[in-house]
């Protein structure tokens, strides 16, 4: 049962992460445009 449960929590953090990271590489490259 632990060993699931970190698993779990594991898959949410990185999912959130990649999430979270998307969201600032999107927001960067539309920085970047209007820099331009």
């Amino acid at each position: 049962m632990i060993g699931v449960s970190i698993k779990t929590f594991l898959y949410k953090f990185i999912q959130e992460g990649f999430l979270i990271i998307q969201s600032i590489d999107s927001f960067l490259k539309g920085a970047i445009i209007k820099a331009y």
